[in-house]
């Protein structure tokens, strides 16, 4: 392998490797996660009222504070934007090209288990919202990767 194509596919392992230690720091670790309501007292439950969660700040969009529309719009983007990367950097990391069905699965499987893990030991709410926007989210990556895959892009 030239010098140049090893310190690219590298720096892309790397670049995966930091992706999916963020995911686990930014939805499992991290002290900042949202756990609810902000005061800790959701932590542990379950949510399986779709949107139920948001639905307040966005019947009541124009009426909110500064702070509670930045809330939600990081709330919601934060979410679809999570695992947009999911499919590339899974094919980056393991050095091999998955079918779409197999990508779906196994970004639904991930996000499944980390809502779980959040419930099981109560650092956060298994919430329906953010498992939909995180699939929704990867699921337009894994489309978008496919089609770059595809035309020999990647």
């Amino acid at each position: 392998m030239k010098k140049g194509i090893y310190i690219k596919a590298l720096v892309f392992s790397g670049v995966a490797y930091a992706y999916f230690i963020a995911i686990i720091y930014l939805t499992i670790i991290s002290a900042n996660r949202y756990d609810g309501t902000g005061d800790g007292h959701d932590a542990g439950h379950v949510n399986m009222v779709l949107f139920s969660a948001k639905r307040y700040y966005l019947d009541n969009f124009f009426e909110l504070a500064p702070g509670q529309i930045m809330f939600i719009s990081k709330e919601i983007i934060g979410n679809l934007l999570l695992f947009f990367p999911f499919a590339l950097c899974l094919y980056v990391a393991s050095g091999r090209k998955f079918s779409k069905k197999k990508e779906m699965l196994i970004l639904t499987a991930v996000v499944f288990c980390i809502e779980s893990i959040q419930y099981i030991f109560s650092i956060g709410v298994f919430d329906i919202d953010d498992f939909v926007l995180n699939t929704l989210g990867g699921l337009v990556g894994v489309y978008i990767f496919e089609t770059l895959y595809k035309k020999k892009i990647l």
